[in-house]
């Protein structure tokens, strides 16, 4: 029996060993250099035992390829050069940011724009008295910074660039705008003029004040509008668009849905309108928006669309709009004669263009006394607006015998 347990013992030692004989190396302790199974093995220091033995341990065996570590990349960053500051009503401040890299692009919001409002740049404008925490960010949200604005309305208002006559009311049910100015007791009471636009579900609700100005603005989708007065956020007043940055590619669909909501929250005009307010309207011009069935109390504004085949605004002043070159022509229209109780057709024959040349007779007007079962003379009165608003008239006779 205890040979057998003996035995056991010993079987085990030699299992125990043969585990562990890849890890280290035993040598007498009169050897001072172990047997290196590989040139690449890396051993500790050497340990002497209590057997007498000494034991060397395998640390690692490095691979012969060479270890590339990637290139550490710069962290984005982010900084505002003020975190406070206080402005007036109707001014205008920068925020200026530093960012790397250079190329970082941030979105600017205002947490109040009743208050100020901020456009993808960083120029805050000042609306109402009160404060407001503008944030930039970054794309991603990953960065942010904030700088509180304090608004306030003081007792010069000097600084004004000139004198604020005019209110731009824009009812976006009606997408019709009213221009109103002041009366004897500098009240906005007095409208003066009107016109379509176009809104969206994103226009503002609230009352904004005019603010930069630009004569060709580049806008979402790459296309372009002309003569832009800053909103808030990141809406405007500008043109209907165009598909590039020229006047002759005009989105001639989108202009004919004026006086539609069909706009992405910018307040699409025509030309001439667009121009109106910003050559009218400085920074600081009210702007009022509302919801109403009844376009206003001047009514609904004239529009004529345009054909299809134009590539300018109708309504567009540069000289070389095509629709500046020409005239709109009623032809085909001559003395009727007639006999009592036969009834007269006043269209056959005539045919109209626009300034353009091309085909209008639909936009022609009629207006006459003529009776045909009472013999006599009457006048016929055609007239024709084209879509640049230039009226050609033409008047006939009809010729009544019994």
């Amino acid at each position: 029996m205890k040979q057998l347990t003996f035995l056991f013992a010993a079987l085990l030692v030699l299992l125990v060993f043969s585990l562990t004989v890849l890890a280290s190396y035993a040598l007498p302790a009169d050897k001072t250099e172990p047997p290196l199974p590989s040139s690449n093995v890396q051993i500790a220091p050497p340990a002497i035992a209590a057997d007498g033995l000494t034991y060397y341990e395998v640390i690692a065996a490095p691979s012969d390829e060479p270890t590339i570590s990637p290139t550490p990349q710069p962290e984005p960053k982010l900084r505002l050069r003020a975190t406070a500051f206080p402005m007036y009503v109707n001014q205008r401040r920068h925020i200026k940011a530093d960012v790397f890299p250079e190329d970082l692009e941030l979105i600017w919001t205002s947490g109040d724009e009743v208050v100020a409002t901020v456009d993808r740049e960083g120029y805050v404008y000042g609306h109402t008295a009160g404060t407001a925490l503008i944030t930039a960010c970054t794309t991603d949200g990953n960065l942010y910074q904030r700088c509180r604005v304090t608004v306030s309305l003081p007792e010069d208002l000097s600084y004004l660039p000139q004198r604020l006559i005019y209110q731009i009311r824009v009812n976006k049910q009606a997408n019709v705008i009213t221009i109103y100015t002041i009366d004897d007791e500098g009240r906005y009471s007095v409208p003066i003029k009107a016109f379509y636009c176009s809104t969206g579900y994103k226009t503002p609700d609230y009352t904004c004040y005019a603010g930069y100005k630009k004569e060709m603005h580049a806008l979402l989708g790459d296309y372009w509008g002309q003569y832009s007065t800053y909103i808030a956020g990141n809406f405007l007043f500008h043109s209907v668009p165009s598909f590039a940055n020229s006047k002759d590619s005009l989105n001639m669909e989108y202009y004919n849905l004026l006086g539609t909501s069909a706009s992405g929250g910018c307040v699409r005009l025509q030309v001439i309108n667009a121009k109106w307010i910003y050559d009218n309207c400085p920074e600081g011009t009210q702007i009022v928006f509302y919801w109403d069935e009844d376009p206003g109390p001047l009514g609904w504004p004239q529009f004529v669309p345009m054909p299809l085949e134009g590539n300018w605004d109708p309504t567009d002043p540069d000289p070389d709009n095509p629709w500046n070159n020409g005239e709109p022509m009623i032809s085909g229209a001559e003395d009727i004669y007639i006999r009592r109780g036969a009834m007269a057709d006043l269209m056959s024959g005539v045919t109209g263009t626009d300034s353009i040349g091309t085909d209008a007779t639909d936009l022609i007007s009629i207006e006459t006394d003529y009776q045909y079962d009472v013999a006599g003379t009457y006048t016929v009165r055609y007239s024709l607006t084209d879509a640049s608003y230039k009226t050609v008239y033409r008047t006939c006779r009809i010729y009544v015998a019994d």
